[in-house]
């Protein structure tokens, strides 16, 4: 049995039977005179007073001496030591020695701490301080000495706060103890009388004692969370203190399952109280956040949450160097601290949103979502262990919220994409009919206009906008810019087929045969008839389409190669979309995907207003090339209707993307050679050679035109491609044309026919005429009896006879 028992009866300490017997002196000063009649009361109280040290007690009471103070009570207990607790077995520590000997602290374990060991410390919070970024620089010798002084006091604060709380636990740990004793006496106590126990002169102050320390540890924690300012060991002390009472509450909890006893002012729940004081620190940091008059500056927005971002990063600094300078705090408290600002400011952003937000604060809110939620990703890799950071700022915003914010922003920006092509598409028009500016070219020479430029560039820029947003945004909009494009492009082909006017000329022989000259007459007749009395608006409308602006020429070139360009941005933005989106499911591996239905109808649209500028170009060249064997062809004048005809040619295709000279320039042969050779047909325009001069002047000239318009269509052939003109047969006639000897005519027109064989029976008999030196029969029996004629009016080769037997036959004698 320990020595310091009163006895067998009662085993209570000897210091302690004047504390019971003040307690019962209290009890009857407070509540008067106790009843008479209860014995039973008087008799228990008594009980607790009979034993050895009674008459001590009472002579003290003579004396005046109603209790003894804590500092005769902390004297008396000289052989008695503290239960140890874990979680102060730093700053609690002491030891028990023989008899006489007094109570002393462990040096060891309480040492204080020397000027060395705190600038560490310090330093090593310093760092990740915000409010202190430049403390970790090298200071002069009167700075150390007030940071040391400095440190010291802190340190000195830190010990204080601890030694208080130790003296408080002492008096509430023995208070608790002799309230335990009664209540394992049998003595039945109201919740007044408890009380009134527990208030005796030696226990008045621990509630006061206690409220005043949970008061100091409130702004403690709050000067160091709102202002950086304190010494992260003495917010570590006040948060083992919390934790401490944490524990002292679950325990006065089990207490209460297991003896039926609870101790006044349990459970005292500090941590639910600190906890309370952590949220206001967010909740003050959001609402005093400066905020802009939205109608002065337009990035208010960006700017209001930029700064809130920026206090965020501060507290998490100072949150992170607190917990890397003391390890002993639980990442609960962090977490929820963080939980809490993120709270206040989803609360903060929905009643910003619920005022109504314009299309550019929409960009920037979700812009600032996206970034803000990398950053926290980026930081929760080195952040405190066990809290994170990217799982509370991906809830910083409900989710219905973001999309019903997605789903307008792209709702703006496609019904401001529709108003920009719009007005866009009517400035382009208004271009094409200047008279003052011509289209640009780009460094390969091309024509083109600001139309496409612009619209992709505004396009891009949107996307990036997007992509700064979320990926899903960015999807979205691709997929409607797509479609945008398509829209644009069906409008901007309908404004180019307008422009051009449509002049159908036909670039294949006739299948029916040519109208009399009688029969064409009788038309003229009748035209001059009837035109009087058509619609003038159907006149208006033709002569307005012959009506050509200045600039028409190089403003349809630069329309056809916009087509161009737009095809090329297009396959670039088809090749920004994930693969995943880039075909249908439904679709089959034979089937097109979306893109690829609209680029092959942005082709076609292409196609369509090229052959139409085509058109315009054959009508141009047309009446050029019927010159071709009249007198005013022969004569010339110092100028060729061939070099007019190749400068236009030239105008039309020299600025025009080679992508659309693929067939066209077989066609553009084709059609110039027919109406070449159409030229020599014609009976009443065509001239005819008197003598060997003018066969030969016409021959050279037929040779040189060819040359000429070889070389104009050769800027349209493509790079390493091998062609073979058709503008050869003209030199094969031109060499019939120009024989002084009938006889090897023959000889000519079967090698011209063997080369050749799609020349045609009017041909020939248009440049045997065109000699001038033979008569009709005689070119007919050349014909005749040289080749055979087929019923489609194409030309066989001799077959049985002789090249010489045939010259022979028509009469112009042997070779």
């Amino acid at each position: 049995m320990p020595n310091w028992w009163c006895g067998p009866k009662l085993r209570v300490p000897k210091w302690m039977a004047p504390t019971i017997e003040g307690a019962r002196t209290s009890f009857r000063r407070r509540m008067g005179t106790v009843n008479s009649q209860d014995s039973s009361f008087r008799r228990r109280l008594r009980t607790l007073s009979d034993n050895d040290y009674g008459s001590r007690f009472r002579d003290s009471i003579r004396r005046g001496r109603r209790t003894m103070s804590l500092r005769s009570l902390n004297r008396s207990r000289s052989d008695w030591t503290l239960r140890r607790t874990q979680s102060f077995r730093d700053s609690m520590h002491f030891r028990r020695r023989d008899g006489n000997s007094t109570r002393r602290r462990d040096t060891t374990l309480r040492r204080k701490r020397t000027t060395a060991d705190i600038r560490i410390i310090r330093r090593s919070f310093c760092h990740t301080s915000a409010s202190e970024p430049n403390l970790s620089t090298t200071i002069s010798g009167e700075d150390g000495n007030a940071e040391e002084t400095e440190l010291d006091e802190m340190t000195k604060q830190a010990d204080n706060l601890r030694r208080e709380y130790e003296q408080m636990q002492f008096q509430e740990k023995w208070r608790d103890d002799m309230l335990l004793k009664l209540h394992q006496q049998n003595l039945t106590l109201s919740a007044e009388e408890m009380q009134l126990a527990s208030n005796t002169t030696s226990f008045n102050g621990v509630k006061r004692r206690a409220d005043s320390l949970l008061d100091q540890i409130r702004v403690l924690i709050r000067k160091f969370l709102v202002l950086a300012q304190g010494d992260p060991g003495l917010v570590e002390a006040c948060f083992l203190i919390v934790q401490e009472e944490e524990r002292r509450d679950e325990d006065a909890a089990k207490c209460k399952e297991e003896k039926g006893f609870i101790t006044p002012d349990r459970p005292k729940k500090w941590k639910d109280k600190i906890l309370t004081e952590l949220r206001k620190v967010p909740l003050l940091r959001v609402e005093n956040t400066p905020q802009q008059d939205r109608t002065d500056d337009r990035n208010w927005l960006a700017l209001h949450m930029e700064l809130m971002s920026q206090k965020l990063r501060e507290d998490l600094k100072i949150l992170k160097g607190l917990f890397s300078a003391c390890h002993s705090l639980d990442s609960d408290i962090a977490q929820f601290f963080i939980d809490a600002y993120y709270e206040y400011m989803t609360q903060h952003i929905q009643d910003i949103v619920s005022t109504g937000l314009r299309h550019s604060e929409i960009i920037q809110l979700l812009s600032w979502l996206t970034e803000h939620k990398n950053e926290m990703r980026r930081l929760n890799v080195s952040f405190i262990e066990g809290v994170s950071l990217d799982k509370a700022a991906e809830s910083i915003l409900p989710e219905h919220s973001r999309k019903e914010l997605e789903q307008s922003y792209l709702k703006t920006v496609h019904s401001n994409l529709k108003q920009w092509a719009k007005d866009a598409l009517q400035k382009e028009r208004e271009d094409w009919q200047s008279e003052d500016y011509s289209p640009k070219q780009d460094k390969d020479g091309y024509l083109y206009t600001e139309f496409p430029v612009h619209l992709f560039d505004l396009l891009r820029q949107n996307l990036e906008v997007a992509r700064e947003i979320s990926p899903g945004t960015y999807k979205a909009l691709l997929g409607y810019c797509l479609d945008e494009v398509r829209d644009i492009v069906q409008h901007y082909a309908a404004a180019v087929k307008v422009y051009i006017p449509t002049r159908s000329v036909s670039t294949t022989p006739p299948s029916s045969p040519q109208p009399s000259p009688k029969s064409a007459q009788l038309v003229k007749k009748i035209r001059k008839t009837v035109e009087p009395h058509l619609s003038t608006t159907a006149a208006e409308e033709k002569r307005c389409q012959l009506n050509k602006p200045k600039f028409y020429v190089q403003y349809s070139v630069a329309a056809l190669n916009n087509f161009g360009t737009i095809i090329e941005h297009s396959q670039l933005f088809n090749q920004q979309r994930p693969q995943s989106e880039k075909k249908n499911p439904k679709q089959t591996d034979e089937d097109e995907d979306d893109f690829t239905y609209i680029l092959n109808m942005m082709r076609r649209l292409a196609k369509e207003c090229f052959e139409k500028f085509t058109n315009d170009l054959y009508a141009e060249i047309k009446p050029l090339l019927r010159l071709v064997g009249t007198k005013q062809w022969f004569v010339q004048n110092g100028t060729s209707c061939i070099g007019e005809v190749c400068d236009i040619i030239t105008s039309y295709t020299l600025q025009l993307r080679k992508q659309f000279m693929g067939d066209w320039r077989e066609k553009l042969e084709q059609y110039m050679l027919q109406e070449y050779t159409k030229s020599f047909s014609r009976r009443t325009a065509c001239i005819t050679c008197k003598n060997a001069k003018e066969r030969q002047s016409v021959a050279e000239q037929i040779s040189w035109e060819c040359d000429q318009i070889e070389n104009t269509l050769l800027s349209l052939q493509r790079e390493a491609e091998v062609h073979i003109s058709v503008f050869n047969i003209l030199r094969q006639m031109s060499e019939v044309i120009h024989l002084s000897d009938k006889s090897t005519i023959v000889l000519e027109v079967t090698s011209l026919v063997m080369k050749h064989p799609e020349t045609t029976r009017r041909q020939l008999k248009a440049v045997l005429r065109l000699r001038g030196d033979l008569k009709k029969a005689k070119i007919k029996k050349i014909i005749t009896n040289t080749m055979a004629i087929d019923d489609n009016d194409s030309i066989g080769y001799c077959s049985g006879e002789s090249a010489v037997s045939c010259a022979t036959t028509v009469g112009l004698g042997s070779p």
